[in-house]
């Protein structure tokens, strides 16, 4: 994995979060703190803004260690609130 764009900052406040105590929440939150682009890019000809990235719902769910249902149930839930 590069070591491209540095690191992201938490606030300890994080941990007042309400699913901070969902493991598989916060997995998928942090990686997608982690991944997102820290500068504008492409993919496969197609631009990806900073703060985003490109991947499929699989490709996440075997990065984080889930099952992919369980990606799309938090991604619905972030997206949400």
């Amino acid at each position: 994995m590069p070591n491209e764009g540095g690191f992201i900052v938490l606030n300890r406040s994080i941990e007042d979060w309400q699913y901070w105590g969902c493991e598989s929440a916060v997995a998928i939150w942090l990686h997608i703190l982690v991944r997102a682009n820290w500068k504008d890019g492409w993919f496969m000809g197609t631009p990806v803004p900073r703060g985003s990235f490109a991947t499929s719902i699989q490709n996440f769910a075997d990065e984080v260690g889930c099952h992919p249902n369980t990606v799309r149930k938090w991604l619905k839930r972030f997206e949400d609130a």
